[in-house]
């Protein structure tokens, strides 16, 4: 099975990026949803230089920027809230202080949202309920559950619209010109729901002259996506189910329903699957995984999967090289059952 680990903040430091590969990550993942691209570019650079040294076989990967609403940028790591807090969001890119308010990357807030709804942060981590709006550019909000909030996460609701085709042709315009001299193995795409979005994506890939053209990975992240892969993956190298949004766009409840469907599917026309989000998240605390998480990834072997795509897990966790060796480990144990399994058949 392939680990992909999500490029850390620790990421542009060489030791780091070293002991990630060494550990046994297949493919480092580059999320530009997150900071510049700028930025990106410089630490893919030094990912590509590290490889090279090594003499490794890794490969970079891609992930495109989304058309998510997201929280500005703030100087602490984390924000940590409890039940009962009251939290001031602002339209903006910056907050100094996000006690005072957390800023929105989107303008006049107030006009798009309404008292009484809930707003879900990143995966569902944190919910707001909005209580009050002040302005057209701010609103207070009542926090539903203890937790973190972290700066540059999205924010998710329930009837909430994005124009993906916008995003798609400001992509082909600024980004990707910018990554075709980097040469990439792998393009991610996000929120691929339909044929459309998919044949936008796959003609813009090809359309650019790059030295090596990179293989497309389509990542559904919707209920729609889910019911159209049949369609979308004719243009696809690769799938991507991207369980996290998933669960925040659809019934929760259905997202082992949905990723048993795609598994099955992919495995039928034999596409390469791979399963991304909260497969070892328990690991960037915690000393041992969580046994439903070393139960999850053991059937996703069993099954089949091509891949995982580890991302707090590595994003955000502070010991990243752990969270690799960790999801190694468990992988091993059940390809080695899994081989005992067929030499029995």
């Amino acid at each position: 099975m392939i680990i992909t680990a999500t490029a850390s903040r620790l990421s542009s430091n060489v030791s780091v990026l070293k002991k990630m590969i060494l550990a046994g990550c297949d493919i480092l993942r580059f999320n530009l949803s997150y900071g510049t691209v700028a930025e990106k570019i410089e630490t893919i650079k030094t990912a590509q230089k590290t490889i090279n040294e090594l003499n490794s076989q890794t490969k970079i990967l891609i992930d495109l920027p989304n058309s998510k609403i997201r929280l500005g940028g703030f100087p602490k790591k984390e924000l940590l809230v409890k039940e009962g807090d009251r939290l001031i969001l602002k339209s903006g890119d910056y907050s100094e202080n996000p006690e005072e308010f957390i800023s929105i990357q989107h303008p006049d807030i107030g006009n798009i949202l309404y008292p009484e709804q809930q707003i879900v942060i990143d995966e569902g981590e944190i919910a707001l309920k909005i209580i009050s709006i002040h302005s057209k550019d701010t609103i207070e909000c009542l926090v539903l559950n203890e937790g973190a909030i972290y700066p540059y996460k999205g924010l998710n609701w329930v009837g909430q619209q994005a124009d993906h085709l916008q995003t798609i042709e400001k992509i082909k315009a600024e980004i990707i010109p910018q990554l075709v001299g980097l040469a990439p193995d792998i393009i991610a795409c996000p929120y691929t729901n339909n044929e459309i979005i998919a044949q936008h994506y796959k003609e813009i890939i090809d359309n650019f002259n790059w030295p090596e053209k990179p293989k497309m990975a389509v990542k559904i992240e919707t209920p729609a996506g889910v019911e159209n892969i049949e369609l979308i993956s004719e243009y696809a190298d690769i799938i991507i189910l991207e369980r996290g949004n998933l669960g925040i766009a659809g019934d929760f409840a259905k997202v082992g329903v949905y990723q048993n469907h795609i598994i099955n599917y992919c495995k039928k026309i034999r596409k390469p699957i791979f399963i991304s989000t909260q497969i070892l998240e328990s690991v960037i605390n915690g000393f041992l995984p969580q046994r439903s998480e070393i139960s999850d990834l053991t059937n996703l072997v069993l099954m089949g999967v091509n891949g995982i795509v580890l991302c707090h897990e590595t994003g955000v966790s502070m010991r990243p090289v752990y969270s690799i060796a960790t999801a190694k480990k468990i992988i091993s144990e059940a390809e080695k059952y899994k081989h005992t399994l067929s030499n029995l058949l």
